[in-house]
């Protein structure tokens, strides 16, 4: 019983580790262009706050 539970628990780690960089790229903040040397904090939000 403990192994599986340490199983499921290690699952929904993983998943809660790999899930948000895979959808960072679609609904993520707007990356600055290659060679871009604009500052982090000039960039604008990309959702309303």
């Amino acid at each position: 019983m403990t192994s599986a539970a340490v199983s499921v628990a290690g699952i929904i780690g993983l998943v809660g580790l790999i899930v948000p960089h895979l959808a960072r790229p679609f609904c993520g903040p707007p990356r600055p262009a290659a060679g871009s040397r604009v500052h982090p904090s000039k960039h604008e939000r990309s959702l309303p706050a």
